[in-house]
């Protein structure tokens, strides 16, 4: 079946249309849509992901309603962003394929309100969302429940057990690409922050329960800074100097000063807060409580200054 660039053009077009209904109305999965790229594939019998693309079979696509298509982008672009591409291992192709497919619909229907008809597609029926245990894929990670699954039988019989199964994983990379890894993460924490910026009052009801989880644990500070802080600026620090910095601190996000023969002493501390891009009210003030209370447990034996900036491009 060879192509022609005006047919080409129309199934761009369409699911170009369908990315925008997503913004529209489904504004946090129509964001992550926003960096996927979209091709038509002869070789690709449904849909497919490698990370960077979303491949389409014009048959498949043909055989689609508008409202199918958004369900197949939804499910191709969060096997991207849960990185399952690169989750694999060791661990059984079909099993793990249909670990993650159980685990992504339901989040899904979870986004869809429950509806079925959200996650169903006319030729393969409604697809599979539930766990082996009878609990909802949502519950688990993909590695959950490639545990419960029994050992790998053919992919069609074991689709046959748990409903159906309509992408192809094909194309997934089982070894890491880091810098893709780092490239869609912050797409994500983006999407999330673009939408708390649209409506910040009513969050839980515009990113699903999956991505609240996700973005609270992303936000989470990895190191504990007021620690790292305490550690440093101790009362019987004398002389120090940033030629060398302090290799204690080598594996922690700080550049510290370290001893050295000169007169320097610790008198002041700068702490400086970027006002720019996403940052709310709510986000600088949380910001200010976190260096007043590091600072506070000094008891006012070291001078601090606090500096609110705007980068600007």
């Amino acid at each position: 079946m060879l192509l022609s660039v005006e047919k080409k053009k129309e199934y761009m077009k369409r699911l170009a249309m369908s990315r925008l209904r997503m913004l529209m109305n489904n504004g946090f999965y129509g964001l992550l849509l926003m960096h996927m790229i979209f091709s038509i594939d002869e070789n690709c019998n449904t849909a497919a992901t490698d990370g960077r693309r979303i491949y389409f079979g014009p048959v498949f696509l043909e055989e689609l309603s508008d409202k199918e298509l958004d369900f197949v982008m939804m499910h191709e672009v969060l096997h991207v962003v849960w990185k399952h591409c690169f989750r694999q291992g060791a661990r059984d192709n079909n099993r793990f394929n249909i670990a993650c497919d159980i685990v992504v619909n339901s989040n899904i229907l979870l986004s869809n309100n429950n509806d079925k008809k959200s996650i169903t597609l006319h030729k393969y029926g409604e697809s599979m969302h539930i766990a082996p245990d009878g609990k909802e894929g949502y519950e688990y990670t993909a590695e959950q429940v490639y545990d419960m699954l029994p050992p790998s039988r053919s992919k069609k019989a074991q689709n046959n057990s748990l409903g159906g199964g309509f992408d192809d994983h094909g194309r997934w990379e089982n070894e890491n690409d880091e810098a893709l890894s780092e490239e869609w993460e912050k797409h994500f924490e983006d999407a999330c922050a673009a939408i708390y910026i649209r409506d910040p009052s009513n969050i839980r009801g515009l990113i699903p329960l999956f991505a609240e989880r996700m973005f609270a644990e992303l936000r989470r500070p990895q190191t504990d800074w007021r620690t790292i802080l305490n550690d440093f600026v101790q009362t019987d620090i004398s002389d120090f100097s940033f030629a060398p910095p302090d290799r204690r601190f080598d594996d922690t996000p700080f550049f510290m000063p370290a001893l050295n023969d000169g007169n320097e002493c610790v008198g002041d501390i700068l702490f400086m807060i970027d006002t720019s891009g996403i940052m709310s009210d709510d986000m600088i003030t949380a910001a200010y409580s976190e260096v007043k209370g590091a600072i506070d447990q000094f008891d006012g034996k070291l001078k601090r200054w606090l500096v609110f900036f705007l980068m600007q491009q």
